[in-house]
């Protein structure tokens, strides 16, 4: 070989390494590219989620406030079913919640209304008392004021006593008991 054939060899390896790096640049660009495109997008899907989730929550609570307004369900009721809300899992939580909100939905009954026999101000009385309680317990209480003015009657008739002349605690004790009312 000549040098002058080996000068044009050197010049063409130069040249090759010369685009092989320039490859290796663009490629080492390329790979951080699509490395901040595909975080863009995972960012963008993840907000997407969230304002769907905000939207469901959002939804939701409409609905509950529609039964409020609707006197269907008691603001107390209605809060008491936001707090079970989890928001790492919005439609899991309204799953859940989906057919005890819908059995609100289907009675047409006013949860305001008062026991018979009580005045306004002994009803807003004790519906503020039992906001907070368990239906359980206010159950219990009930029965138990009842056996005492009529010792004859037994646990089981006292409740469904009860059950009758309030409808709305039936109700609530019926859904914290998932759907056994024994």
């Amino acid at each position: 070989m000549t040098p002058e054939e080996i000068a044009a060899m050197q010049a063409k390896i130069k040249a090759l390494e010369e685009q092989g790096n320039k490859h290796a640049t663009e490629q080492v660009t390329f790979a951080a590219e699509k490395a901040k495109f595909e975080a863009e997008s995972s960012a963008r899907e993840e907000q997407a989620k969230k304002d769907a989730d905000i939207k469901m929550k959002a939804d939701f609570g409409a609905r509950l406030e529609v039964l409020v307004k609707d006197r269907r369900m008691k603001p107390a009721q209605r809060e008491a079913f936001m707090k079970k809300f989890d928001d790492n899992d919005v439609e899991g939580s309204i799953t859940k919640l989906d057919f005890a909100v819908a059995q609100f939905e289907e009675i047409k009954i006013d949860v305001h209304e008062k026991e018979e026999g009580l005045t306004d101000e002994e009803a807003r009385v004790k519906a503020e008392e039992n906001a907070d309680k368990n239906p359980g317990d206010i159950l219990l209480t009930r029965v138990s004021e009842m056996r005492q003015k009529s010792p004859e009657l037994d646990f089981q008739t006292a409740k469904r006593m009860v059950f009758r002349a309030d409808k709305t605690l039936a109700r609530q004790y019926i859904e914290e008991n998932d759907g056994r009312a024994a």
